[in-house]
């Protein structure tokens, strides 16, 4: 098997389309790892860590803060042969109440936009007064 060349986190950064910083936080979160450092002192990373940041950004895309994805992470490292699904089911099941309740502040949001955008200036003087 041959392996790929190891990537700058630059590298890593353009291939997955995470900011630099992001992938600071992940390594720092535990999320990916490097492979040490190059001689010009850059992180660097394996094909691995691409993958791990191709599923970071999918879990969050799904509505999961970094702090579920590092607790399910270090539940899977804890027990390896343990199904995730459950787990996994239950943090998504958190997001969606979050997303929800996310959507219906919007819809108040946009109602409150609508009511005032009705209101004429002098409307506002005569409920102010």
């Amino acid at each position: 098997m041959v392996l790929a060349k190891p990537m700058t986190i630059g590298q890593l950064a353009r291939r997955t389309g995470v900011p630099i910083k992001a992938l600071r936080e992940y390594e720092q979160l535990g999320l990916i790892y490097t492979l040490g450092r190059s001689e010009s002192n850059y992180r660097l990373f394996d094909e691995e860590a691409l993958w791990c940041v191709q599923v970071i950004r999918t879990m969050r895309s799904l509505g999961l803060t970094l702090k579920e994805i590092q607790d399910l992470t270090a539940l899977y490292l804890e027990r390896p042969g343990e199904p995730i699904g459950p787990h996994l089911g239950e943090k998504l099941e958190g997001a969606l109440t979050r997303i929800e309740a996310g959507s219906l502040i919007c819809r108040r949001c946009g109602s409150a936009f609508v009511i005032f955008s009705l209101l004429t200036p002098r409307s506002w003087q005569e409920r102010l007064s």
